[in-house]
């Protein structure tokens, strides 16, 4: 590793979903924080892992590992070949050490606030300093921080999420937004004022769900909360004073959403998959079923691998083949070229734990959901979710700034783990042997 003057701390700001074009570019000269870190530091788009999904992006991030490492391939979490074996991912499925409990283990001090996959809190004694877990949180009222007696310290109002923000009406999800975000970051900022800690990490969550409910048709609204976080993020450079080292990142960006593929109907047409009567996947006559999302996943109905699996190993190959030349053939709702794009995990990661699909699938560049359900076609503009006006796009936004290293203006192939390994350069560690990524002070 490269020798790094090593500041007083590293603060790291994780704004999940944050745009870089819209930080870079278009609302640049209103971004006055935002703008002062890009002149004075360097920046640029961070390209994240695939599937570009908060879950397993900040993972990868904070880890240096790719999902394949980490046998992490979205909030549909398999914890078993068996159709009913699908959970949510929690702390416990992480399978890497993140910088934080790095640094515990190195006998420095962290915050950490909000960032996903810290639910359950490590147990006492486990994290040095402060840690209250992030999205997928049920809530106070089952332990949430660590160490336990922090949760007294959490404003009333204070939410881990905003539950069903596609569901609930535009003025009321603005001022819910603002509302939890001001929560997270007022409590942040006062505890980074106080001396002992040397890693300071707030994931904020707020971007992503403004994101897909406003983008497109709430410009305006979009707008007044990244002026918001821009004055957050000035609170947050003041509190933790001139000697530390930031960062802000986001795991992913945002490009607007055209629709959803009926993925499994796909399947259906192509005679690999079969509904029950309640419109679910029988996966006693398929031999492909898919899982909706940001993007599809399909899993092949495996022999000796799935109960009752119908597909030999030896046609798996071929079958893969049939399918993913399928895919890239379907045109859009209008004939369009649909510009598919299929990957196949064994190829894709240098280690495939946990329960990997079989194929990854993004729909026109990721323009396009993948949804799960029977019905009527395969295009559809709708969403089963509820109403989105975004997907995610790869690109999401890379900023830091070194108090003892000149800026480097803008960065050009910046990848998700390079976060880890900058941030690792950046507290003095070596990082652990085989990660990713490149310091980038």
């Amino acid at each position: 590793m490269a020798s790094v003057p090593s500041p007083a701390r590293l603060l790291i700001v994780g704004l999940d979903c944050l745009a870089p074009g819209l930080v870079f570019e278009r609302w640049r000269e209103r971004l006055p924080t935002f703008a002062r870190l890009m002149e004075e530091g360097s920046f640029g788009p961070l390209r994240s892992c695939d599937p570009p999904i908060t879950i397993p992006a900040w993972s990868c991030m904070f880890s240096g590992r790719d999902p394949g490492e980490l046998g992490l391939y979205g909030f549909g979490h398999r914890q078993g070949w068996g159709p009913g074996e699908v959970g949510l991912p929690d702390a416990g499925t992480v399978r890497a050490p993140r910088l934080w409990e790095l640094a515990s283990q190195a006998g420095r001090e962290s915050i950490v606030v909000g960032v996903p996959q810290t639910w359950p809190p490590p147990a006492p004694g486990r994290h040095r300093g402060r840690l209250v877990s992030g999205i997928l949180c049920p809530g106070r009222d089952v332990p949430c921080t660590s160490p336990p007696a922090l949760v007294d310290e959490l404003p009333e109002d204070y939410a881990f999420d905003l539950e069903g923000f596609r569901a609930r009406a535009p003025d009321e999800v603005e001022r819910a937004v603002h509302a939890m975000t001001d929560a997270r970051f007022g409590l942040f900022t006062r505890w980074l004022r106080e001396p002992a800690w040397a890693l300071a990490v707030i994931v904020e969550i707020g971007v992503d769900r403004m994101h897909h409910v406003f983008w497109g048709e709430g410009e305006a609204r979009i707008e007044r909360y990244y002026r918001r976080l821009d004055e957050h993020l000035a609170a947050c450079l003041d509190a933790a004073g001139p000697r530390s080292a930031v960062m802000v990142v986001s795991d992913h960006g945002a490009q607007r959403l055209e629709g959803a593929v009926r993925i499994n109907e796909w399947l259906r047409r192509e005679g690999l998959l079969s509904f029950d009567e309640a419109g679910r996947p029988d996966w006693r006559r398929s031999r492909a079923v898919g899982q909706g999302g940001y993007c599809g996943r399909i899993l092949l109905n495996l022999r000796g691998r799935q109960p009752g699996g119908l597909v030999a190993p030896e046609e798996a190959d071929a079958l893969l083949e049939r399918i993913e030349v399928g895919l890239k053939a379907i045109t859009g709702p209008s004939g369009e070229p649909a510009r598919t794009r299929v990957l196949r995990p064994r190829e894709l990661y240098r280690a495939l734990e946990g329960h990997p699909p079989d194929l990854l699938v993004y729909f026109d560049d990721l323009r396009w959901r993948a949804l799960g359900t029977p019905g009527d076609s395969v295009w559809t503009a709708g969403n089963d979710a509820g109403p989105d006006g975004a997907n995610h796009h790869p690109d999401g936004v890379y900023l830091a700034r070194h108090p003892s290293l000149p800026g480097r203006g803008r960065l050009e192939g910046l990848v998700i783990q390079d976060v880890f390994a900058t941030a690792m350069a950046a507290l003095g560690l070596d990082p652990p042997g085989g990660t990713l990524g490149t310091s980038r002070w």
